[in-house]
């Protein structure tokens, strides 16, 4: 099996029962596979060459590529929190992209679900 790393939970996903992920196109990107999602450990606790911990499975539902320069203010909201221009100067600093050839460079959004979906809490109890 595959797997996914992160860095860093972008606007939470990682808590959510589906989410995205914006990556470099990839041939292990398989609509119906499933994905270890790993999480990075805090330098100060990892051990030996351990950087990631496998948090959750999910499979990947859909795959979506396109350039950077079609990327809507939504997918950017979805996937990290922020607005499309904050995106575009993320996206430049991850893969070292010159700002000035941004439009051109493709990634895909990659749509997961988990396999073993979360129990949703309530966000406004009801009154009996």
């Amino acid at each position: 099996m595959n797997s996914i790393n992160f860095s860093y939970n972008w606007n939470n996903k990682l808590n959510c029962n589906f989410f995205s992920t914006v990556r470099k196109p990839n041939s292990i990107y398989v609509a119906g596979e499933t994905f270890f999602i790993n999480m990075e450990i805090p330098k100060k606790l990892q051990v030996g060459n351990v950087t990631h911990e496998t948090v959750f499975t999910a499979e990947l539902l859909h795959i979506k590529t396109k350039p950077l320069s079609l990327f809507l203010p939504s997918d950017a909201y979805f996937d990290t929190g922020y607005t499309l221009q904050e995106f575009i100067n993320i996206i430049c600093k991850i893969y070292k992209i010159d700002f000035k050839n941004w439009q051109d460079f493709e990634l895909s959004i990659l749509y997961f679900k988990r396999t073993n979906p979360i129990k949703a809490q309530p966000v406004i109890k009801t009154v009996q």
